[in-house]
């Protein structure tokens, strides 16, 4: 099966789509999949072509595979399971803080975007990639979304409108003409990721490791083909004049701990500010995953999320039909309803987490309360419990304390 395109230029601006979903991550592969339920002809476009490589997002929580299971996405076929993560440690200025983990898994983000495109194509979705879509526009006589689009690379960039009743935008973090800052008082963060190959780094497969400093933190863990997935997110101030890669090495350096060899050659992806807030819906589209507003999940919790937006905006298409004069306002507000309803105590909860990560002081003060207190973990971190020998040899050497934890 194409994972390039099942439509020729002709073709994608013959017709009148159903609903046009514009990104082919997690959230809208599922979208997608899901709408063709209720409408026959639906595409799903993205500017790439697989494979996506992607930030960060390879960690699932019990959250997202049970969106999985229900979608029908068995993550297992066509290579091995992905692998379970069953523990996690934090380690900030000489404190660890080690949890078990309980129904999660780990999958690089290249599988999982081509499972879930190949899932959307097996339900007979339309896929397009190597598709920008430069403008969508809301044409009052037509009543209909134009999407205003360049064809690469085959077409060599040809400018072409699609047409289509609604739009639904899962292309990733906001831009900033269209977002706004959610806390005033973070300062802001962007986002940096990197995959990289070092067998020697004392990293086991299902151990999801977080070390955090004052400039920020990063997350690393072993990927099905033994890679380190590294994910981190610094303060904008602390990269002035510095390559990424220093950067996330400082963080390892405030916690005595030795880098993967190959970091100072590693390739990272860059995102924006990363906590933004954005409608879910306006006249011109409705909004899912990333682009519906960002929160840094510390947790683990992204693609649960992503997914479970989608499968509230799929319930409302299916009450409602989208070719109904109203549909925009009917749609969008049962979608707002069950999406809040849904996420909104995860969002708050997050959000205090990275308020906290934020000040060292107070994150410290976290870590060794947890020890105390178990029942503080599962409301910070609802899928781990404490690990009950969670504390540090410190007379260890540094890179004795990383093989420990």
């Amino acid at each position: 099966m194409s994972m390039i395109s099942t439509r020729t230029a002709a073709s994608l601006t013959s017709m009148t789509w159903d609903a046009v979903i514009i990104g082919a991550g997690p959230a809208g592969s599922a979208i997608a999949a899901q709408l063709k339920r209720s409408l026959k002809r639906v595409l799903l476009v993205d500017r790439r072509t697989l494979p996506f490589h992607k930030l960060c997002g390879c960690c699932l929580s019990p959250q997202a595979t049970t969106e999985l299971d229900t979608l029908g996405v068995d993550l297992s076929s066509g290579g091995r399971p992905p692998d379970q993560l069953t523990r996690c440690t934090f380690r900030s200025s000489g404190i660890a803080l080690q949890l078990n983990l309980s129904q999660m898994a780990v999958i690089s983000r290249e599988r999982l975007d081509a499972q879930l495109i190949e899932h959307a194509m097996n339900c007979d979705v339309d896929f397009q990639g190597s598709t920008t879509i430069k403008k969508v526009e809301w044409d009052q006589n037509t009543k209909l979304r134009l999407l205003h689009a360049e064809l690469l690379p085959s077409h060599r960039g040809d400018p072409v409108t699609i047409r289509s009743h609604a739009v639904v935008d899962a292309s990733g973090l906001p831009s900033t003409p269209r977002a706004k800052a959610a806390q005033r008082f973070f300062a802001p963060r962007i986002g940096l990721g990197a995959v990289l190959r070092d067998d020697q780094f004392p990293l086991e497969r299902g151990h999801l490791k977080m070390l955090i400093a004052p400039g920020g933190y990063c997350g690393l863990v072993r990927l099905e083909n033994n890679c380190i997935d590294i994910a981190a997110a610094l303060d904008v101030s602390s990269m002035h004049g510095r390559p990424p890669w220093q950067g996330v090495d400082a963080i390892f350096k405030h916690n005595s701990c030795d880098p993967p060899v190959g970091l100072p050659r590693a390739t990272f992806i860059g995102k924006p500010a990363l906590t933004r807030r954005s409608t879910l819906y306006d006249q011109r589209c409705y909004r899912v995953g990333d682009a519906a507003g960002y929160v840094e999940p510390l947790t683990g919790e992204g693609i649960g999320w992503a997914l479970r937006g989608a499968r509230e905006l799929a319930a409302a298409f299916e009450q409602v039909d989208p070719k109904q004069p109203d549909a925009t306002q009917q749609i969008g507000r049962r979608y707002s309803r069950g999406y809040w309803a849904a996420l909104q105590r995860d969002f708050r909860r997050c959000r205090l987490l990275t308020l906290a990560v934020r000040n060292r002081h107070l994150w410290n003060l976290t870590m060794k309360a947890s020890r105390h207190a178990p029942a503080l973990i599962h409301r910070i971190f609802p899928q781990a419990t404490l690990h009950t020998d969670s504390h540090e040899d410190q007379d260890a050497s540094p890179r004795q304390k990383v093989e420990e934890l």
